[in-house]
């Protein structure tokens, strides 16, 4: 079953892209240009290389597992957010964080 660890990475993957992204807003706030295009360049090639397992894990996999297992990029977002970025964690996003787990699982799993 190597679909689910290659969609785990592919979730990360995402995620990783994104939190590059954010840093793009922080880099143009200091009116800093390279390092936005430096982000910018990091943050387009983790999600292509997101996208292509996406490709990848749906030869796999059905699209109906699939895309729902994708969520699990909102339990690396708010991790990235509240570890890298320091961001606060609210309760409400614990609990939807770990609904999406519980959900995975069944979804996995069935």
């Amino acid at each position: 079953m190597i679909s689910i660890p290659i969609l785990l990475i592919m979730t990360l993957l995402g995620s990783v892209g994104a939190v590059f992204f954010k840093q793009i807003s922080t880099a143009l706030s200091a009116k800093n240009t390279k390092m936005a295009i430096i982000y910018l360049i990091g943050g387009g090639s983790f999600y292509g290389i997101s996208a292509l397992l996406n490709v990848y894990v749906l030869t796999l996999l059905p699209y109906s597992v699939v895309f729902p297992l994708t969520s699990i990029t909102y339990v690396w977002t708010l991790l990235f957010g509240y570890f890298l970025l320091k961001e606060k964690v609210t309760v409400k996003q614990m609990i939807g964080c770990a609904l999406i787990i519980i959900g995975c699982f069944i979804i996995a799993n069935s």
